[in-house]
């Protein structure tokens, strides 16, 4: 059994290669079924090849004291908003940077907290906020920050955002879920399995479907949501969920029948 961690679909030589590499897989595992798709209409995947929903991975983040949180990592705002990611254009910080700067007048008191790595984008997005009197009053660009301290981060927010077009997994959006934050996020397949209805999913590169979902969910009570998070990571994104998940696919490749090398 392969497991997919964001690849992209190859094409020409390496298409051929991998087709013939991936012919005698007796399974396969995406984040969301739908993720495997575009491999098989491009035949790198069988037709017949049985595919199973398991997340990639969990996290050991735990939710604690928000207001704890924010005095030790020094995070405001009402609400607060995250961002944890590369600066890059499939995560598109700037359609988040556009949206935000839309909300001043309905959520005044909104802060928006960036965290990042790679950051091939970082000029044009401290130009973005360096041109808005609102931005530069309300977003924080904070840079790399140890992995660790991000659990406090995330207990300190009261929603997570990302705009990516395309991921294979969420290991951020199920951080954020494990320490009780919201995620605000771009409907994607791996954030819809992910996500489901403890947050907002949002079409890809539209600002103001961003903004409304930013509004919306900015106005409603955070306390009921940062518990329906959590609800949402031990129900369906913990360990023992993944254990559970990988078991039952194991369980049912130890029976199905295997394909002959071509």
């Amino acid at each position: 059994m392969a497991q997919d961690h964001g690849s992209v679909v190859p094409t020409g030589a390496r298409a051929i290669a991998w087709r013939w590499a991936h012919h005698p897989l007796a399974g396969v595992t995406f984040t969301s079924r739908e993720q495997a798709v575009p491999w098989k209409r491009a035949k790198i995947l069988r037709s017949d090849l049985p595919v199973y929903e398991v997340l990639e991975s969990s996290s050991h983040f735990l939710p604690g004291d928000r207001a704890e949180a924010r005095a030790k990592t020094q995070m405001s705002g009402s609400p607060c908003f995250l961002w944890t990611g590369r600066l890059d254009a499939n995560k598109d910080p700037l359609l988040v940077l556009a949206a935000f700067a839309r909300v001043a007048e309905r959520l005044p008191d909104a802060r928006l907290w960036c965290c990042y790595g790679d950051a091939p984008l970082l000029a044009q997005v401290r130009a973005c906020v360096a041109a808005s009197p609102v931005l530069t009053e309300r977003v924080v660009l904070l840079g790399t920050r140890p992995h660790a301290e991000l659990e406090l981060r995330f207990r300190a927010t009261d929603f997570f955002v990302q705009a990516s077009h395309r991921e294979g997994s969420g290991y951020s959006i199920i951080e954020a879920l494990a320490c009780g934050a919201t995620p605000l996020v771009t409907d994607i397949p791996a954030a819809r399995a992910i996500v489901a209805g403890a947050g907002s999913l949002t079409p890809v590169d539209d600002v103001s479907a961003f903004a409304d979902a930013l509004i919306e969910w900015g106005q409603r009570d955070v306390a009921l949501l940062r518990v329906a998070a959590r609800a949402r990571f031990d129900d369906a994104l913990s360990f023992e969920v993944v254990g559970r998940q990988l078991r039952a696919a194991y369980d049912a490749l130890a029976t199905a029948p295997r394909a002959q090398q071509p």
